[in-house]
């Protein structure tokens, strides 16, 4: 599954990486930007004043992407580690790496790779540091929305315009993947179906209910959690503007 992910989005022209596609989707989070860096990777830098607490995000296009791997995931350290905080997945393969004064959150999607790094300030002398943690639940999602909503907006740039198509009586504008897959805004898609939509924005994921069965999804995602069980999609959820887009054959035959 992964081979046709990766295939279908490389086939299309190479995309550019840029610092806005690392910008917070919670702007009331308190982190501003502190500088960047744009040389090879573009990396932007986030600083929260309250308790100096850092968060640092990179996003860069991918030469050797098992060597990239290999380098950022840390498995030969750590041994093997959570796929993402909240469990759903993320991109063709993540890895969340938290510690006491810190968390790393590596992804890969397509040919390319996002890496977000949360740190805070620590008081006290070696041996009995006092980490710092002002909403650490709140910011370890920030950051794993960070990751989703990079990697998504960079393949989102590959979407290009395609014919409205009917969904549930309703006519909704439509973009076709490098692959041909047919492309929806979700929101769009769900109120032609009359689906209550929930987004958590800060995390970047999202839930609704069909006929008493519970759905989870993920920007950045390619599957869908029905009932307890995640099924692959050909296709990530990408996101083009404000909007996330979603492959609608699969989502018309997992919500029948």
């Amino acid at each position: 599954m992964i081979g046709i992910i990766m295939l279908s989005f490389m086939s299309a022209p190479l995309q550019s990486v840029s610092v806005d596609d690392l910008r917070l989707q919670i702007p009331s989070s308190g982190f501003v930007e502190e500088r960047r860096r744009t040389v090879q990777s573009v990396s932007v830098y986030y600083r929260r004043s309250v308790d100096r607490a850092a968060l640092t995000a990179t996003l860069a296009r991918m030469s050797d992407p098992v060597r990239s791997w290999k380098n950022n995931s840390n498995v030969s350290r750590i041994g093997t580690p959570e796929a993402t905080p909240s469990g759903i997945p993320l991109g063709d393969r993540s890895a969340f790496m938290p510690s006491e004064g810190s968390a790393n959150l590596y992804a890969q999607l397509g040919s390319f790779s996002t890496n977000i790094h949360l740190t805070y300030r620590g008081r006290g002398p070696v041996g009995s540091i006092e980490w710092q943690k002002h909403d650490e639940p709140g910011d370890i999602a920030l950051a794993e929305g960070l990751a989703r909503y990079s990697l998504a907006r960079v393949l989102g740039r590959t979407l290009e315009p395609g014919a409205n198509v009917s969904v549930g009586g309703t006519s909704i504008s439509s973009m076709r993947a490098p692959g041909g897959e047919v492309m929806v805004s979700i929101d769009r898609w769900a109120a032609a179906r009359g689906i209550s939509m929930t987004h958590n924005v800060r995390r970047g994921s999202f839930s609704f209910a069909v006929q008493a069965q519970a759905y989870v999804g993920g920007i950045a995602a390619k599957a869908l959690k029905r009932a307890g069980t995640w099924h692959n999609m050909p296709v990530p959820v990408v996101r083009v503007g404000n909007e996330s887009f979603i492959p609608l054959a699969t989502f018309e035959e997992l919500t029948r």
